[in-house]
């Protein structure tokens, strides 16, 4: 039993045809089910959006009032507990401009204040300090 060049010929176009077929009929029923998943997943993410929103405004809020509650019983709490301390202030690294004036502004109520501020730069050079130290 041979098989002949038209058989072969036949079964190509059989396939070609049931594969023309199934694109035209998945492209038809795919297309919706792509288009609502599209859909759906638009709505779920405004959704997720709204309420990581409103999630952000009530995190705001709490915020707000333990900043408030933060800032009325802070003074009373710490009200010249260091009376007279000095306080120096040392800082690996970068030190940000408004971090003194932040300290000074948290030390107000307790009767200390802050009289130096440095920063080591880091590295920290050992090899120079050991050199120092030595020639001491």
């Amino acid at each position: 039993m041979g098989y002949s060049a038209r058989y072969h010929a036949t079964s190509l176009i059989a396939v070609f045809i049931a594969l023309a077929v199934g694109v035209v009929v998945g492209a038809a029923l795919g297309g919706d089910t792509i288009d609502n998943t599209r859909k759906d997943l638009e709505r779920s993410l405004t959704g997720n959006l709204e309420d990581a929103r409103e999630r952000a405004d009530e995190l705001s809020a709490e915020l707000g009032r333990a900043n408030e509650f933060a800032g009325r019983v802070y003074p009373v709490l710490v009200r010249d507990q260091l009376r007279g301390r000095r306080i120096g202030l040392i800082a690996f690294g970068e030190l940000p401009g408004d971090v003194s004036d932040s300290i000074d502004e948290a030390l107000a109520p307790t009767g200390a204040r802050l009289v130096g501020v440095g920063v080591v730069r880091e590295p920290v050079d050992t090899r120079g300090l050991a050199g120092d130290r030595l020639r001491a």
